[in-house]
């Protein structure tokens, strides 16, 4: 199984989405500090504002892995790259929605998956 798992995604990949996970999550955290001028440090040890962050980062590398974003081919363009990463992130803002009109409690803040979004 893991030897499977290793054809299947190389190092390099991996990095990569780790790294991508690293940032988004850090933009969040960047988000709620900007918006409600909270202590950085405060936010980090909070268990239950992780498990908000996490499912956000889930849904959005989720999207850009839906979107074949970690799969850059030899003829893309530009252009192209751009539209999928618009729509990717259109439809994260989409699923995002739905998924705290469902459940309330994961909801963050007002405006925080918005605001690290631009960060």
């Amino acid at each position: 199984m893991s030897s499977k798992l290793i054809e299947f995604i190389s190092l390099r990949k991996l990095l990569f989405i780790i790294g991508e996970a690293i940032l988004i999550y850090l933009s969040v955290f960047i988000a709620i500090h900007i918006l409600w001028d909270t202590d950085l440090m405060h936010l980090f040890s909070s268990w239950k504002l992780f498990v908000k962050t996490l499912v956000i980062v889930v849904f959005i590398q989720g999207n850009l892995y839906i979107h074949d974003l970690y799969e850059i081919k030899k003829g893309d363009t530009l252009m192209s790259i751009v539209r999928r990463v618009g729509h990717s992130m259109g439809i994260s803002c989409i699923g995002l929605a739905f998924l705290y009109y469902m459940f309330p409690v994961l909801i963050i803040g007002r405006g925080v998956v918005i605001v690290s979004l631009f960060v």
